[in-house]
């Protein structure tokens, strides 16, 4: 077997970028006390303008109990932004709006949430999602749950979202 090297393009270290990125956390719960209904949308609050979005985390307690059936999505309304682009100076990379139009699962298609985890591992009801090139949204964008399935069983309980973001 032959080794191989593999290179990569030096990490930019710089005011907003690389080493010295000034990451953000965006978090906001919601307390459901009501069953969960097909079309439901939970708004969470706004991101700024003029952020790039890196990843999400949606967590919810289990409150489809039994035979789980609730699938709820994470994603976005429209901004009203239209179709705004960023360049990145330092890699020449374009983005664009991506909250020109809404998304109920732009951030995470979270599917039948089981509620089942595994003791101390992991929870049933988290997901957790990293884009290969951030999200970029030019204006306050309001975050949103949607529920696509009916929950079967319900029980009240809240859902948590984390955004992971940087201001351009």
């Amino acid at each position: 077997m032959t080794a191989e090297t593999l290179t990569v393009s030096p990490i930019p270290v710089g005011a907003a970028h690389g080493l010295a990125k000034n990451l953000k956390v965006f978090y906001s719960k919601y307390e459901i006390a009501a069953n969960v209904e097909d079309g439901d949308i939970f708004q969470l609050g706004y991101l700024p303008k003029n952020v790039m979005v890196c990843g999400a985390v949606l967590v919810c307690d289990d409150i489809d109990t039994g035979t789980e059936v609730l699938d709820m999505d994470l994603g976005w309304a429209a901004n009203g932004g239209g179709s705004a682009t960023y360049t990145d100076p330092e890699t020449g990379l374009s983005y664009t709006n991506s909250g020109a139009s809404a998304s109920a699962a732009g951030f995470i298609n979270g599917g039948v949430l089981t509620g089942d985890g595994i003791a101390e591992l992991h929870t049933g009801n988290q997901r957790i999602q990293f884009f290969v090139d951030p999200l970029f949204f030019s204006e306050k964008t309001m975050v949103q749950i949607e529920a696509n399935v009916a929950a079967n069983s319900f029980a009240a309980g809240g859902a948590a979202v984390y955004l992971i973001y940087y201001a351009i």
